[in-house]
């Protein structure tokens, strides 16, 4: 049974994994796809053409910089605003910070291309803060932009950060501050350290959601800056041009790998442990009253920022009209009415490619789990590796490499509902092998083996032992998975048929054409659900171990 499964897995990944990201690779070098499923490698010219145009076209090399400065600046900014509010939340006495801690998880469920909307009409030219301040941002600019990340992904930074500073004992700063350390030295010198393993996940994982972020720089970034996700966007929706979007896009995958692989160097070049471990003792919070409030009034300011784009959605999925000589907009429920009419197609078009596609993911991730943590051969480790690996692809690369691979027979895929499934399938399904692994990884086998030393079969035990045992990981995981593909829009845009476009690509495509209110109209729906599933998340008690 493990062997079958295995083999299906393998089968499965290498066609819809492997086969793709080759195609994607030696389309770099032939300028035109190469049907590698259709058993023809011949084409008409090898050459690293694409490869000197990258040196030679401004647009391209400038775009690669660009993106690599620009997701630097957000990663920092993120960072920054991540670890003070984590700090804050867990080394300062201030009130309520189990609702402080929920509030900082909004972002999350506010996808950067709803924040870029809301954006516009907060600071924009007839946006609300610019008529009662009179301070006009303009949010088409890259600083706009880079705010719009920053405060969409520092909740990343504070989870892992967050998770980093549990973990930390509290002996080690109480042995600082005997040894005659004030507050700011301890903290400078030796818990920000230790911290380190956990802003650098944060941070990893933010650059790789910034360089990968398609839809909010689509909407705010200026055309004369140029990136290189949204080049290779331009180079296959345009003429298809093959080999400079495959190019592109083979540079982006090398990227980010390169800075994983940084990531982890300095890790292993540096110890972050502390001597005996993590004490039993409750960590010494900072108790100083004025300067408690002082970081409560900035924590608040920070996390007011999304509460008050999710204020502007509302207002505007109520607009009939909001100019630039109206301070208040006119009121209406007909975007309602339209959203939940003859466009209501769109919402039930996202749940059901959602819900097929988590269903499947819960399905391999399991396998892969039980196989990961129940099984001893030789293939796990790459196993692992490749289920891990579309985690690190930016969602605009992988989409390029399925259209390079399933354009033409046997699989002519592209364009179908079937192909959306499966990327969302192989994209999202390392959610459900993290969170059933961490399930495991709490329950001894000694259950499994109980079932079958009474005569249970291998079935019988999955679903009777197995399954109740891992099922907090399993609807962990899945409700990532479902939110994930919920608001995807860079994969979903390039490999849908408009016929099943789902509400996020409806939601920027509205926002493309300047149709702002319908657009926070179907934002404010699709917010519900997430909403709805990050509740759900949250009382399962998961949302940390996921974002670690």
């Amino acid at each position: 049974m493990r062997k079958l499964g295995a083999l299906v897995i393998g089968v499965f990944l290498a066609l819809f994994l492997v086969v793709p990201l080759l195609s994607l690779f030696l389309v770099t070098f032939t300028g035109e796809p190469v049907n590698l499923l259709g058993g023809h490698l011949s084409a008409p010219s090898w050459s690293l053409q694409y490869y000197i145009e990258f040196f030679q076209l401004p647009r391209y090399y400038k775009g690669l910089v660009n993106s690599l400065l620009f997701s630097a600046a957000v990663t920092l900014a993120s960072c920054l605003l991540g670890v003070f509010v984590a700090l804050v939340l867990g080394r300062a006495a201030v009130p309520a910070r189990g609702w402080l801690r929920a509030l900082a998880l909004v972002p999350l469920a506010l996808p950067s291309y709803l924040m870029a909307v809301s954006f516009i009409f907060l600071f924009g030219k007839s946006g609300l803060v610019t008529h009662l301040t009179g301070i006009h941002l303009d949010p088409f600019t890259p600083a706009g932009t880079l705010l719009v990340q920053a405060f969409s992904f520092f909740p990343v930074v504070m989870l892992t950060t967050s998770a980093s500073l549990e973990q930390l004992d509290p002996s080690v700063e109480e042995a600082a501050g005997v040894l005659g350390g004030d507050t700011t030295l301890v903290y400078w010198k030796v818990v920000l350290p230790l911290l380190t393993p956990g802003v650098l996940a944060g941070a990893f994982l933010t650059f790789i959601r910034s360089f990968g972020d398609f839809a909010a720089p689509m909407l705010l970034m200026p055309p004369s800056i140029k990136l290189i996700v949204l080049e290779a966007y331009r180079d296959m929706s345009g003429n298809t041009y093959w080999g400079g979007a495959a190019t592109l896009s083979t540079l982006m995958v090398v990227t980010v790998v390169a800075v994983m692989a940084l990531q982890r160097r300095y890790l292993e070049r540096h110890k972050f442990e502390t001597i005996g471990g993590r004490s039993a003792g409750a960590p010494r919070l900072y108790r100083n009253v004025w300067g408690c409030r002082v970081l409560l009034l900035l924590t608040l300011l920070l996390l007011a920022f999304p509460l008050v784009n999710v204020v502007v959605l509302v207002l505007l999925s109520l607009s009939a009209s909001w100019g630039s000589d109206q301070l208040w907009p006119s009121l209406t429920i007909d975007n309602y009415k339209t959203v939940l009419g003859s466009s209501l197609h769109f919402i039930t078009n996202g749940l059901c490619l959602s819900l097929v596609a988590v269903l499947f993911c819960l399905i391999l991730g399991t396998c892969v789990a039980w196989m990961l943590y129940r099984t001893k051969w030789w293939g796990k480790h790459l196993l692992d590796t490749l289920v891990l690996i579309p985690f690190i692809l930016p969602g605009t690369a992988f989409a390029i490499a399925l259209v390079t691979a399933f354009n033409q027979p046997p699989l002519a895929l592209h364009l179908t509902a079937q192909l959306v499934i499966i990327a969302y399938i192989v994209t999202r399904t390392p959610y459900a092998v993290r969170s059933v692994t961490a399930s495991l990884s709490q329950v001894g086998s000694s259950m499994e083996e109980a079932s079958s030393t009474l005569g249970g079969t291998g079935s019988l035990t999955a679903l009777k032992v197995l399954l109740p045992m891992v099922r907090p990981g399993l609807l962990a995981g899945g409700i990532m998975a479902f939110i994930s593909c919920m608001t995807d829009v860079a994969i979903t845009l390039m490999v849908c048929p408009p016929s099943w476009y789902p509400v996020s690509v409806t939601i920027y495509l509205k926002t493309a054409e300047s149709k702002y209110f319908l657009a926070a109209a179907y934002g404010i729906v699709l917010m519900v659900f997430i909403f709805g599933a990050y509740t759900a998340m949250l009382r399962l008690g998961k949302s940390r171990e996921l974002a670690t």
